[in-house]
C-alpha cells in the first residue's frame, strides 16, 4: 500500500476464480476503500476460456477509469462483449470448469508426488513443478508423444508449467511423463 501512494499499482487477478481458500480476498476491496492508485484487472482468458477474444475488465478509481478510457484500450467486438457477458453470468459453467480443473490438477499433483518432484502450491489452472532435467529436452520428448508443454520460465530452467485441460488428457500426460521420466 505504501508504493500505491507514489505510483499506480496493477494487481492482476487473472486466476482469482480458481482460488479455493475462502479467506482469500480480492484486492478490489482496496479500490472500494478509496486507494486511488490501485488498478485490479481480471481476464476472461482463464476460467471463461476466452483467451482469443482478448477481453477482461478492471477496477480502479473513477478518475483513472476516465483517463484510461480517454486514451483508448483498443477495440472490442460486439461478439467478445456478448460472449464475456454471458460467461460471467453463467455460474454453472464456472463451477463446472473449476471442478474439471481441480480433477486435472489432482492427476498431475499425484504424478509429481509419486515421482518425488518438487512443486509449488497452485491456486490457478496449472501445476508448476521441477522436472530435475533441462526443460527443453523434456518438452521435446513429450512433443514426440503428441504433448505440447509451454516454454521455460527463467531462471527456472528445469521447471515445467503445465496448464490443465480435460482430465482424460491429463491422464495421458501423466502416464506418458512417467513412462519417459519415471
Amino acid at each position: 500500500l505504501e508504493v500505491s501512494k507514489k505510483c499506480m499499482v496493477l494487481i492482476d487477478e487473472a486466476y482469482y476464480e480458481f482460488v479455493d481458500d475462502p479467506s482469500y480476498g480480492s484486492m478490489i476491496d482496496l479500490v472500494r476503500k478509496g486507494h486511488k492508485n490501485i488498478l485490479v484487472s481480471r481476464t476472461a482468458s482463464k476460467i471463461h476460456g476466452m483467451a482469443g477474444l482478448r477481453i477482461g475488465f478492471g477496477f480502479a478509481h473513477a478518475d483513472h477509469i476516465k483517463e484510461i478510457g480517454a486514451k483508448g484500450t483498443g477495440s472490442l467486438s460486439i461478439l467478445a462483449i456478448t460472449a464475456a457477458t454471458a460467461s460471467y453470468q453463467d455460474n454453472e459453467f464456472q463451477d463446472y470448469t473449476r471442478r474439471k480443473v481441480r480433477e486435472s490438477k489432482l492427476i498431475v499433483e499425484d504424478m509429481v508426488q509419486e515421482l518425488g518432484l518438487k512443486t509449488t502450491k497452485s491456486h490457478a489452472n496449472f501445476v508448476f513443478f521441477d522436472t530435475g532435467r533441462e526443460l527443453r529436452s523434456v518438452n521435446q520428448k513429450l512433443l514426440e508423444k503428441g504433448i505440447k508443454v509451454g516454454r521455460p520460465f527463467a531462471p527456472f530452467d528445469t521447471w515445467s508449467r503445465v496448464s490443465m485441460v480435460k482430465p482424460e488428457d491429463m491422464k495421458y500426460y501423466a502416464q506418458t511423463y512417467k513412462q519417459l521420466f519415471g
